[in-house]
């Protein structure tokens, strides 16, 4: 991240943060233990450490990712 865009930190996170508890609410139901996050910690929800039973839950967990990422391109404002 460049130091220009130190200017929309707050909107930054604030995105990543919606992103990160949507994944959890559409994760929850996949028996997934998500990295407990301190009390004391300013979390920037650049990354979403994960931990799975099976190879068989990544492969679940990649088709629920893929189907959001698919969602998000078909419903992104049109750049034309």
């Amino acid at each position: 991240m460049g130091l220009l865009n130190l200017n929309y930190i707050d909107e930054i996170i604030l995105k990543r943060s919606h992103q990160y508890k949507l994944y959890q609410t559409l994760l929850k139901s996949k028996s997934i233990t998500f990295q407990k996050i301190a009390n004391n910690v300013k979390y920037n929800f650049a990354y979403m450490p994960i931990v799975l039973d099976s190879e068989n839950q990544a492969y679940v967990v990649i088709a629920v990712v893929d189907s959001l990422i698919s969602l998000v391109i078909k419903f992104q404002p049109n750049s034309e």
